[in-house]
């Protein structure tokens, strides 16, 4: 419940309630998201507007080559290879960009007990296809 809590306070700065365009959605899957279930690396980095702002700050091109494991994790992989182009979210940021999010919700266990969080992907038009510009961690 706290966690669900703390993924709408970190959306609060948006708007919601655009419609997801299928069309869009799909293509936006089939590309950058199958890249990233393929765990292609080289691809992620062509799909991706750098600097990219990221909850360790701004990463270049090679800063976020060198630590995408850590942004995909298995558990991540998984996460999203449960979901489809309907589990879209449509926003509309601080700054007027219409923006597709795709929230993914992990569960890490501990002696300590279990930990949800979320990992928040965005993604915005540009004229040469989606492009992934944020990614953000509650939890």
């Amino acid at each position: 419940k706290l966690l669900t809590h703390a993924v709408f306070l970190l959306l609060s700065c948006v708007t919601f309630g655009q419609e997801i365009d299928p069309v869009e959605a799909q293509l936006l899957w089939e590309t950058n998201i199958t890249a990233i279930l393929e765990e292609n690396h080289e691809l992620i980095v062509d799909q991706t507007e750098f600097p990219l702002n990221t909850f360790y700050g701004d990463l270049t091109s090679e800063e976020f080559r060198t630590s995408m494991n850590d942004f995909f994790t298995q558990e991540v992989l998984e996460d999203i290879g449960q979901q489809t182009p309907a589990d879209f979210q449509v926003v509309v940021n601080a700054d007027g960009i219409i923006a597709y999010m795709l929230v993914i919700m992990t569960t890490t266990i501990t002696e300590d007990g279990e930990f949800e969080s979320a990992t928040i992907l965005s993604f915005k038009k540009e004229l040469n296809g989606w492009k992934l510009y944020h990614i953000d961690v509650a939890g």
